[in-house]
């Protein structure tokens, strides 16, 4: 089930899902892990080839904490959504011209674009401070599922990508 669902105009859903998994010990421990849910129309606009997961029991879906994001940078709300505006703007223009492309997302990790494919890759460090402990994080990153979704601080968008367009998302 979902813990929180946040919105991003434009880009699609970023989530946090509790599961229960099995820990080293055969334990059993609840775990979140981050999902994304690349917009509909932006892989159907775009052509592109995104493998989503989709997990029962989302209903709700909050938008974007605009208000947070401002108070965290020292910037008007406003100037958080026109930044965000043209930073999605930026990445469809790119999907457009058919360019691969990397967004970071500061503290979270990065979503990939080459060619039509698509994948979101998570950051070990965020999913660490999601969990909380080396146990949990050990059991996150044991998950079929995570197995290719996790990518340590020191990788660049350069290595993930053959693509020289990187692209930060504002946020906190």
């Amino acid at each position: 089930m979902y813990n929180q669902a946040v919105r991003i105009p434009g880009l699609g859903t970023f989530a946090v899902v509790r599961k229960r998994v099995a820990g080293k010990e055969k334990d059993l421990v609840v775990v979140e892990r981050p999902v994304f849910h690349l917009a509909k129309s932006t892989a159907r606009d775009h052509d592109l080839r995104y493998a989503c997961t989709d997990v029962p029991g989302h209903q709700h879906c909050e938008q974007l904490p605009y208000a947070q994001i401002a108070s965290d940078n020292a910037v008007s709300e406003s100037t958080v959504q026109l930044c965000l505006q043209r930073t999605i703007r930026l990445f469809h223009v790119c999907l457009e011209n058919r360019k691969n492309v990397a967004l970071i997302w500061r503290d979270v990790g990065m979503l990939i674009v080459q060619r039509k494919d698509v994948k979101m890759t998570f950051y070990v460090d965020f999913l660490k401070r999601l969990n909380g402990t080396e146990k949990m994080l050990q059991a996150v990153l044991e998950m079929p599922e995570m197995r290719d979704l996790v990518i340590s601080r020191q990788d660049t968008a350069a290595s993930q990508t053959s693509s020289g367009r990187v692209i930060i998302l504002p946020g906190r």
